[in-house]
């Protein structure tokens, strides 16, 4: 009985630990705010007190159907520093934007002039929406101050040119099936999509400007027989260890098609060439 005793008290102790530990630095609070039908531009804000913002806040939207179906999530998440009335900071991402809600609402940068983050109807119709504000900060007293005083206006019209969001994520490196990328994205497997487009600042066509120089073929021979692979083309040691440039080897791949036409055009003049020198033989 003692033993059963001493580990509800324990498991007591535990539990208040554990909730006081979720509580003292996170806040989560929802609202409901509805807009009228048939109005534009409608905008509504969430108001924060002046407070210093160390730490991470995400703004979510979800929605129903009323004038018409607005089912989906939109959420925004921003990392902050700002210290009340001083230095102030802020990074942000979509980590979610899907359903017909993504399309019909924009959640705005935290406007520090104001202490708001606006929420913008994209669409004219009238819709509830459910906002729930959450985050871990730093500081407790700053905790406590926007779980007593954090509100969400009535929708205002403010003319904007807002638009749709779309998922971002905006770290500087993404790995899939990879701990440590090292690019901008890293891939370890398969890549499969229907287009891929690449950027480059410019095309191969410089090849047919009356001064390029194209390399003589006996030149171009020795470069071979000696290198075994062409130039101004990455070996096959160097593929191996560095792999593929798509955009930069389509682009030599291209300037070398197009030195070979003009090597084929040159052959060709030196045949007909050669042709009206015979023929002129022959009729002597």
């Amino acid at each position: 009985m003692m033993k059963s005793f001493i580990l509800t008290i324990a498991l007591s102790i535990l539990a208040l630990t554990l909730i006081k530990g979720q509580n003292d630095n996170y806040f989560k609070l929802t609202f409901v705010k509805s807009t009228p039908n048939a109005q534009s531009n409608q905008v509504l804000y969430i108001n924060f007190p002046d407070v210093t913002l160390w730490g991470w806040i995400e703004v979510t939207i979800t929605g129903g159907y009323n004038w018409q179906r607005n089912t989906g999530k939109l959420t925004k998440r921003f990392a902050f520093i700002y210290n009340a009335g001083a230095y102030f900071s802020q990074n942000v991402e979509i980590p979610t934007a899907f359903g017909d809600l993504a399309y019909q609402w924009n959640i705005g940068d935290y406007e520090l002039a104001n202490h708001r983050i606006p929420i913008y109807h994209l669409a004219t119709t009238g819709n509830d929406i459910t906002i729930q504000v959450e985050g871990v900060l730093q500081h407790l007293d700053c905790i406590n101050s926007i779980k007593n005083n954090l509100s969400i206006s009535d929708p205002v019209i403010v003319p904007n040119s807002m638009q749709r969001q779309y998922t971002s994520f905006m770290q500087d490196r993404v790995g899939i099936g990879i701990l440590n990328p090292q690019n901008t994205l890293d891939v370890n497997g398969t890549v499969h999509a229907r287009e891929v487009k690449v950027d480059l600042n410019n095309w191969s066509d410089f090849v047919f400007k009356p001064d390029y120089k194209l390399k003589p073929l006996k030149e171009l021979e020795s470069y071979v027989k000696e290198n075994h692979h062409l130039p101004e083309i990455p070996s096959e040691a160097e593929i191996v260890q560095n792999g593929v440039n798509i955009g930069v080897t389509q682009k030599k791949l291209l300037q070398k098609i197009e030195e070979l036409t003009l090597y084929t055009i040159d052959q060709q003049k030196q045949i007909e060439e050669l042709k009206k020198q015979i023929q002129e033989l022959m009729h002597k």
